[in-house]
């Protein structure tokens, strides 16, 4: 038996979505575009890993453990995710087209290991 809901998947996975970050400086938390064809599309400003507005901070170097900053990218996209649910009307929507993720990495010379 699979969940219903995109929010109730993320519980059985162990998480849950923060309340949606507020924009900080000059910043909306998203724009939706008249598209064509009556589309809406949507864009998110960038989402860093906050937790209740205080930055996790740090920095991904040589052989260290990728584990802190597995948990500072999975706090970003439960932002990111806060945002989208937001930006269509409190629920996450069953079906969305996704057309351009981006995310960085802090990290020092030494870090090879991006894709862990």
């Amino acid at each position: 038996m699979s969940a219903s809901t995109p929010e109730d998947r993320l519980s059985a996975a162990g998480h849950t979505l923060p309340a949606p970050p507020p924009p900080r400086g000059n910043f909306a938390a998203f724009h939706l575009h008249a598209g064509p064809a009556g589309s809406q599309p949507l864009s998110l400003s960038g989402q860093t890993s906050r937790i209740d507005g205080i930055a996790v901070s740090g920095s991904c170097s040589g052989e260290a453990s990728v584990e802190p900053a597995r948990a500072a990218a999975r706090v970003a996209m439960l932002n990111l995710l806060a945002a989208l649910a937001l930006a269509a009307g409190g629920e996450l929507p069953e079906r969305l087209r996704i057309t351009r993720v981006r995310g960085f990495v802090r990290s020092t010379a030494d870090f090879t290991s991006h894709t862990r």
